[in-house]
């Protein structure tokens, strides 16, 4: 019996709950052909599409919708993978919906962000950063960033105390058997999407996008940090619930698997000691192009910092200190992945990753990791579909003039500081 029109929207609705887009693009185009009049359902098809990097045919979906009530979102969508092709009529109602401030403020500073990457495109390059910045602008009044800092410092100290010298040779040894997981870490837009779409096209390594379970794991424990006199088994019972929590995340099918959340740097020490077989990577990036990206997206969760140039810096500077203490109490343990080799030599950088990094054998197809139409969550989802490119690197110099407070916050890890 044919579905009827309600039929399949219900069942591309139930696609899209479990992140199914695929079959939620099938539901959806049947659909549409009974009845392509439905704006909604036009919309609903171009999200789908966006959501697996389908640039081209959410493109032609997403002009269709100019004019009309989802014209803003279409609009901001288009932004993301072709702002080069948005026009005048699209600026326009970008422009309204920044300027309306009965609209909240993360659809208002959607807006502004799209509008910042169509002026970048255009070369308009002061519109842009004052739309960027009109934008951050309004999300940072939503936020005490000073007291979120001030927590990062306390529990950034915390760790360090509790990961000593001492800690970690006492601790050594005693974690899960187990090297199945890969680990990225990394700071926002440092490349650790990249690095997880190179690896999950090896056929033996599974992709497992940012699935949280370390942290979740973590919270499984009675106490943390943990202490000297912690139970002999902490790391290896730590190990197991985090493994377990991987598997009810999907992982089944590949011997290897990425959990790529780059925040997970704060918690290397808990890595290095539960799973002592398992592979850190750290990508590497530098900082100002870096922190200017950042700063150039929105973000739903867990990015507050991204808001203010100056808190960016300062978030940085706490980065390079943990990390700095990882490498003091666990030489050795991380592999660092700078995005700037990797751009420069790829075919050498990846042959390096997959070998010499993560002990895999080689295969060619991982040289064509763009062509892989695995989900991708996070605002990279367009750029690890094409093959890599430079114009990335160096890029904060655009925009050098807006960026002191970024440069001074900074400090010794600024530009001025670098090249002396």
């Amino acid at each position: 019996m044919t579905p009827t029109y309600e039929q399949l929207l219900a069942k591309a609705q139930a696609a899209v709950d479990r992140s199914n887009y695929r079959e939620a693009v099938k539901h959806f185009r049947a659909a549409r052909r009974l009845d392509a009049s439905d704006p909604k359902i036009t919309h609903a098809l171009a999200i789908a599409l966006h959501e697996m990097a389908r640039g081209p045919q959410a493109e032609a979906l997403y002009v269709k919708l100019r004019g009309g009530e989802y014209h803003p979102s279409a609009a901001l969508a288009m932004s993301q993978f072709r702002p080069e092709a948005m026009t005048s009529s699209d600026e326009a109602i970008l422009l309204q919906t920044a300027r309306t401030e009965t609209i909240g403020a993360e659809y208002r500073t959607g807006a502004c962000m799209a509008l910042g990457r169509m002026w970048d495109a255009q070369g308009r390059l002061d519109d842009a950063f004052a739309a960027f910045r009109d934008g951050n602008d309004l999300m940072a009044k939503t936020f005490d960033l000073d007291r979120l800092a001030a927590q990062e410092d306390l529990e950034i100290a915390r760790i360090e105390r509790a990961f000593s010298e001492a800690f970690v040779k006492r601790w050594q040894g005693r974690g899960h058997e187990s090297a199945a997981p890969i680990f990225v870490v990394g700071r926002p837009r440092s490349g650790t999407t990249l690095i997880e779409q190179i690896l999950a096209t090896h056929p033996k390594v599974q992709g497992m996008r940012e699935p949280m379970a370390l942290s979740h794991a973590i919270e499984t424990r009675v106490y943390w940090p943990p202490q000297m006199d912690s139970p002999p088994e902490y790391f290896r019972e730590l190990g197991e619930v985090y493994l377990r929590m991987i598997r009810q995340a999907g992982w089944r099918r590949k011997p290897r698997f990425v959990d790529k959340f780059p925040m997970n740097y704060f918690y290397i020490g808990v890595i290095a000691l539960a799973f002592p077989n398992a592979v850190i990577l750290h990508t590497v990036r530098d900082p100002m192009d870096a922190g200017l990206s950042w700063y150039q997206r929105q973000y739903d969760r867990g990015n507050e910092f991204s808001y203010d140039l100056r808190h960016i810096g300062l978030s940085y500077r706490r980065y390079r200190r943990i990390m700095d203490h990882w490498a003091k109490v666990l030489p050795g343990r991380v592999t660092d992945v700078v995005y700037e080799d990797l751009v420069a030599n790829p075919e050498q950088q990846i042959r390096w990753l997959i070998t010499e990094a993560c002990g895999l054998e080689w295969e060619d197809v991982c040289l064509r990791f763009y062509e892989n139409d695995r989900l991708v969550r996070t605002p990279s989802k367009f750029q690890v579909r094409q093959p890599i490119f430079t114009s990335a690197v160096g890029r904060w110099r655009h925009y050098q003039p807006y960026l002191t407070p970024l440069i001074d916050a900074l400090g010794p890890h600024g530009p001025a500081r670098q090249a002396a």
